[in-house]
């Protein structure tokens, strides 16, 4: 019975991303880079907009006692103190953007920390 739901789940899941997903339009992908990046204690965050067209951005990173949110008036690199590596991994801690951008609109950005020389995560897009 627990794995049917654990499936029913995870059907639903992957439902909502794709219909999430259907809604972003085809260049933003290729406008926006993301990356955080783990090295000793730190976190090292970066987001450029190669569109030009930020003109808002409010980071957080989840899990984090308290959360960590953070606004800027564009594309931006920051330096965050992050302690040890976590516990329980880096997808306890996704790091999701909140857009306002002039001609897409408020945008959603989420991917995951990562370690140096390490396979890039993901970036997922979405509209809130």
């Amino acid at each position: 019975m627990a794995h049917r739901h654990i499936l029913y789940v995870f059907i639903i899941s992957v439902v909502l991303i794709i219909v999430v997903i259907s809604f972003i339009p085809e260049q933003v992908p290729e406008h926006f880079v993301l990356d955080a990046t783990y090295y000793n204690n730190t976190v090292h965050v970066s987001f450029t907009d190669h569109s030009e067209g930020t003109q808002s951005v409010t980071m957080e990173i989840l899990g984090m006692n308290p959360t960590l949110q953070r606004t800027y008036d564009g594309p931006f690199e920051d330096v965050i103190n992050f302690g040890s590596k976590p516990r329980y991994g880096w997808e306890a801690h996704p790091v999701i953007l909140y857009l306002d951008h002039q001609d897409m609109g408020m945008i959603t950005l989420k991917t995951e920390i990562h370690e140096p020389n390490s396979t890039l995560p993901r970036i997922i897009f979405s509209r809130p």
